[in-house]
């Protein structure tokens, strides 16, 4: 993933809450750069879960990830084919959410 791209999700994560408007803000920016990076992007998402210790902002990232995935189902031509960002979080969505329920 592009350097630039690291600090800005550093960012769009550092501010993260559970509010509508900054889960939603955090997914159209995670939209914006999924095509080329959404496979690195799940798996900073996957890290960052791992790294932080607050399980609320577990969960904010949980809520995120959920919207990401609802948004790219509507989005998909054929229901039956996953999308970049199904397939982005295929391989890590499984860890995230053991860590979360893991971790109270």
């Amino acid at each position: 993933m592009d350097y630039y791209v690291a600090m800005e999700l550093n960012n769009v994560l550092s501010n993260l809450t559970g509010t509508k408007e900054s889960i939603k803000g955090a997914k159209m920016w995670f939209m914006q750069r999924s095509s080329p990076f959404a496979p690195a992007l799940a798996e900073a998402l996957r890290d960052r879960i791992f790294t932080i210790d607050d399980s609320e902002r577990r969960l904010h990232i949980i809520y995120l990830v959920n919207d990401i995935l609802f948004d790219s189902l509507q989005r998909r031509a054929k229901l039956q084919y996953l999308d970049n960002e199904a397939l982005a979080f295929k391989p890590v969505l499984g860890s995230m959410l053991a860590r979360v329920f893991q971790s109270g």
